[in-house]
């Protein structure tokens, strides 16, 4: 179970997936620092992580999202990863497969080559991870609804590039209430903990929801769903 703690509010956000939290900070220049300390340097940062409370790196494992409508992952360092996963959890068996698959290419080449006028060299040891690459194994995403892509995209983003948090900057604005309800429901199925970071109350009723409203005079108020 994560803990996320901030040095400058009092509630602790558990998130133990019951409860989808709230930070609505109305004041403007709170609301900004807060947004610059999700996206800056971690040493100037006064948030916390916990896990068991084991204090866990704050950037590798949170991820801030401004723009659901427009979230952009690094197709190469995604692509990268996956061929190194596929590359280091195949079995033996499959391990050598490769191998007798190597030495045919490796065959086919020396066939090839043999008659050249010039003499030919080529990596007759070549890597798994190489050789995936070489064929460009990638992601293929689905064309989907935004819902669809955006549950997608954040399906990447953590099972594989390990993040277990993600903020969302006024997620309620972007969906209808059955949309975000749904999309939060798909959360819980993967696993993720979500914040909704926001400048105002939602417009529709949350269930289950507990917030934290800062107000303009940087005032902290605790609003429960449940109570």
């Amino acid at each position: 179970m994560m803990v996320l703690k901030h040095k400058n509010i009092e509630k602790e956000f558990t998130f133990d997936r019951t409860t989808q939290y709230i930070l609505c900070i109305e004041n403007a220049a709170f609301l900004r620092k807060i947004i610059f300390q999700m996206t800056s340097n971690p040493e100037e940062n006064d948030f916390l992580l916990y896990e068991k409370d084991k204090e866990q790196k704050f950037d590798k494992n949170v991820y801030f999202i401004e723009n659901p409508l427009n979230l952009i992952i690094d197709e190469k360092k995604l692509n990268t990863t996956i061929q190194k996963d596929v590359a280091t959890s195949i079995d033996s068996t499959e391990n050598e497969k490769y191998l007798m698959l190597l030495n045919e290419i490796n065959d086919y080449l020396e066939s090839i080559s043999y008659d050249y006028p010039l003499r030919l060299s080529y990596d007759s040891d070549m890597a798994l991870q190489t050789f995936l690459k070489n064929f460009s194994l990638s992601y293929e995403p689905e064309k989907e609804n935004m819902l669809g892509s955006l549950s997608e995209q954040i399906k990447i983003l953590s099972e594989i590039f390990k993040f277990r948090v993600f903020v969302f900057l006024n997620l309620f604005d972007f969906m209808m209430e059955e949309e975000l309800l749904s999309f939060l429901e798909e959360m819980k199925r993967q696993e993720v903990d979500v914040l909704i970071l926001s400048t105002h109350f939602p417009s529709y009723k949350i269930p289950d929801v507990f917030i934290v409203r800062i107000d303009q005079d940087l005032c902290e108020l605790h609003i429960d769903s449940n109570s």
